[in-house]
């Protein structure tokens, strides 16, 4: 299929034609077969699992700075192999997670099953709602880039919150400026971040928060992470022209931002936040709460 982008009104990419929702589930059906029949298990080292703790600690940091006490009912929407939600159910705060496939939670934190719920993320979020369940925290990590309706995802969180809650939105940092640069100057092609119909929408700092506050999302913070893409701008690191280079660049960017994090969480904090206002960063994390 030949798909094209289309960017909407709120500045954001979205491929054009749409697959069905038939055709997606039949797409992560496979890629969730491929993984569990893989010929090895991913694994992750000790400088990994940290890098995950320390996303966990961001969020709850900034909680604290949004005023909130600790006493924590955390909603994992898409958990994947469960790292972010671990730490929050290690500090004994209340924790629910689910997602398509249990296959990453039972591989890699199999001690959190009893906290997970598997199934399509639509039906679990109405039944939620339908409860009239509310969250303190609401994490979205990595998965509003993959949805059909990312606005209708985001209608269907801001029923689960209430003037308190704070929703954590991860994603990717696509059509930056600095993308726009590394294309210009032929470091890389389009097709290097354009991965229909794995992204169905692509996100940058301006258009996230045009989006956010179009849905009546009031942003508190907006960090970047490390900017990964450094790394094409030299054809002696560049992961996309040479392969083989990307695990390297990953640790290299694991490494540093644990030793960033390590000077203080706070101080980590302020750094993101100013390399997101000037839009550069792999991905990019929104804090919001409601207006």
């Amino acid at each position: 299929m030949n798909f094209k982008k289309i960017k909407n009104k709120f500045g954001f990419y979205q491929i054009e034609p749409k697959p069905t929702k038939e055709e997606l589930k039949e797409f992560y059906q496979k890629k969730y077969y491929q993984e569990s029949k893989g010929s090895f298990e991913v694994k992750y080292n000790k400088a990994e699992q940290v890098y995950f703790r320390n996303e966990s600690i961001t969020f709850e940091r900034i909680w604290e700075m949004f005023g909130k006490s600790k006493n924590i009912k955390l909603l994992d929407v898409g958990c994947g192999e469960g790292y972010f939600m671990k730490y929050f159910v290690e500090q004994g705060y209340k924790a629910e997670g689910f997602d398509f496939s249990n296959w990453g939670i039972t591989h890699h934190n199999k001690k959190l099953l009893k906290y997970f719920e598997q199934g399509d993320i639509y039906e679990i979020l109405d039944k939620k709602i339908s409860k009239e369940k509310k969250y303190d925290l609401i994490n979205l990590g990595n998965i509003l880039e993959h949805v059909l309706e990312p606005l209708e995802l985001l209608d269907k969180l801001k029923k689960l919150m209430n003037k308190e809650s704070l929703l954590r939105i991860k994603v990717p940092n696509d059509y930056s400026d600095f993308q726009m640069l590394l294309l210009k100057q032929k470091k890389i092609k389009e097709s290097a971040w354009f991965t229909p119909p794995d992204h169905l929408s692509y996100f940058n700092f301006k258009s996230l928060r045009k989006t956010l506050k179009a849905k009546g999302f009031r942003v508190y913070k907006m960090l970047a992470d490390f900017p990964n893409e450094i790394y094409l701008s030299n054809e002696y690191s560049n992961y996309f022209k040479t392969r083989s280079k990307g695990k390297e660049c990953h640790n290299s960017r694991v490494l540093i931002t644990n030793f960033l994090f390590n000077t203080g969480v706070d101080k980590y904090i302020k750094y993101m936040e100013s390399a997101g206002n000037c839009g550069i960063g792999r991905t990019i994390t929104a804090y919001v709460s409601l207006k």
